[in-house]
């Protein structure tokens, strides 16, 4: 490649350099168009250099012509494909692209890199061939000519040179714009195509884009507001603020009053911003109401029965004279009736948590003094194994937008089972810190772990693992209580855990309002 030191380059190659390079510099910016830069560029150069006619071609990775601006028409489609190849193979442009520098013909009949083709009407005499290279990478190759000998001299190679590195970096920039306006039609074309109501927000929380669906539910006029006033619920602002920062898919579920009940999914899109998606489970919600209804009402009903069995096996220990086999029976049908009082319980709790209307927003407790006394109340089972707990959580820490008899019921529902499935002499943790606009709180421990492909419904009611090492016992409620606590209170919950290391149960509360009492 030519190089020239500053103090020697001529003084008129320096006035056409610079009077060139702020054409190109002004004609390419105006625009991001790919085909319009590749012709803005080719013109002005050939324009500088007094070329007859020029021709650019753009590459793929692979170094093939993906696009050609300048070259000869007036062929069949074949036959200039054909050229095409034969220029790249044998010809001065595929010399420069393969050595990477400028190629100067200035006879071409004394140059072997120049390919003939037979019947042109137009022969060149004097060529020029530079590459385009951006960032490493040789993006395409363009070619100047004229029909005299020994016209183009060193001087047009530098000032060639030093264009199509201008040039180079404009069609970077047009083809990275080319992109992203295919990925936006893409992303559109998807968006249009999806039946639930979809919208695009920026990083400001400002919609923009929306599909059909989504005007028709939240008004024609959803463009360019925020998320906040287009939607109108608190919890989903803050779900957008949590998936912008932590860059991870929120999902809650919105009830737009007088609407209807959706399931929001807020999904981080690198370089674009966040896809609301809302998904209608109104009708799904009210067979979970109806659910829930037949379900306490079919708990309530239980326990009569229950009672006359309790009683009568009771009865039959007092009495005595039992046979070895008699006791061990009557003492299986008391354990079964614990289990199925148990049961029951839960499915009040659950029916309970989804019917009630508790004022969420004026609830407040202080962390620290439910833990102290969850553990307390655990602290015999915890030396009965042999277990060291330890609390790690800083005295400074916001009061929680949550009943206390809630939080006492989470923590016990996450630390029993802490003790109940980690080995005698393992280890146990409760760690509390601020995360965002609330409090983080995990319960860990070093028991036996459980399987990634049972960690994503832990959460689910009835679900139990199975397997060695797995969660067994129990009626698969009370994690699904948790989560149901804790998502009603706008927090969220989760699990990270790996077989033979242990698990850390946590979950994240927001913070109780300024005005809330703590009690």
């Amino acid at each position: 490649m030519l190089q020239w030191r500053g103090d020697d380059l001529p003084a008129p190659v320096a006035e056409d350099l610079a009077s060139l390079l702020y054409k190109i510099l002004r004609r390419c910016s105006t625009s991001l168009d790919l085909e319009m830069t590749l012709n803005e560029a080719l013109a002005q150069t050939i324009e500088a250099l007094g070329a007859e006619r020029g021709s650019l071609f753009l590459l793929d990775r692979a170094g093939r012509v993906i696009r050609q601006i300048g070259a000869q028409r007036g062929l069949d489609e074949e036959e200039f494909a054909w050229r095409v190849e034969q220029v790249m193979e044998r010809g001065l442009a595929g010399w420069a692209v393969r050595h990477r520098q400028v190629a100067l013909a200035a006879d071409t009949k004394k140059d072997g890199r120049w390919h003939r083709f037979p019947g042109d009407r137009k022969e060149a005499g004097s060529a020029i061939a530079v590459p385009l290279v951006h960032r490493g990478e040789v993006v395409g190759v363009m070619t100047l000519q004229h029909t005299q000998r020994g016209f183009f001299g060193l001087d047009d190679t530098l000032l060639a040179e030093v264009v199509a590195a201008q040039v180079a970096v404009a069609v970077a920039n047009a083809r990275l714009h080319d992109a992203m306006r295919r990925e936006q039609r893409i992303l559109r074309g998807l968006i249009a195509a999806l039946p639930d109501p979809v919208l695009l927000l920026d990083t400001s929380g400002r919609v923009t884009l929306a599909n059909e669906q989504a005007r028709a539910l939240l008004g024609s006029d959803v463009l360019d507001r925020p998320l906040r006033e287009v939607v109108g619920v608190a919890e989903v602002t803050t779900a957008f603020q949590i998936a912008l920062e932590r860059g991870e898919v929120q999902q809650i579920e919105v009830d737009l009053e007088g609407k209807a009940v959706f399931d929001a999914a807020l999904v981080p899109v690198p370089g674009l911003g966040i896809v609301l998606r809302l998904h209608d489970v109104t009708r799904l919600r009210r067979l979970d109401e109806l659910k829930s209804q037949v379900v306490a009402a079919t708990s309530h009903d239980l326990r009569s029965p229950l009672a006359y069995v309790q009683g009568f096996a009771e009865v039959l220990l007092q009495e005595g004279d039992l046979s070895e086999t008699a006791e061990r029976c009557v003492m299986g049908i008391l354990t079964g009736v614990r289990r199925m009082y148990a049961l029951i319980d839960h499915l009040l709790d659950l029916a309970r948590i989804e019917g009630e209307e508790d004022r969420i927003a004026e609830a407040s407790c202080d962390l620290r003094p439910v833990i102290d006394s969850v553990v307390d109340d655990l602290s015999k089972r915890i030396e009965a194994k042999g277990q060291a707990l330890e609390i790690d959580v800083p005295t400074a820490l916001p009061a929680l937008r949550m009943e206390c008899v809630d939080l006492q019921r989470v923590l016990v529902n996450l630390i029993e089972n802490a003790v109940k499935y980690t080995q005698a002499g393992g280890r146990i943790g409760v760690v509390a810190c601020e995360e965002g606009d609330g409090v983080r709180i995990s319960v860990v421990d070093n028991g036996p772990g459980i399987p990634a492909e049972a960690q994503t419904r832990l959460f689910e009611r009835f679900y139990r693992v199975d397997g060695a090492g797995g969660r067994r016992g129990g009626v698969g409620l009370g994690l699904s209580i948790v989560r149901a606590l804790v998502e009603r209170h706008g927090g969220h919950v989760g699990v990270e855990s790996e077989v033979g290391k242990g698990s850390t149960f946590w979950f994240w509360l927001p913070r109780a309002a300024s005005d809330a009492p703590v009690p």
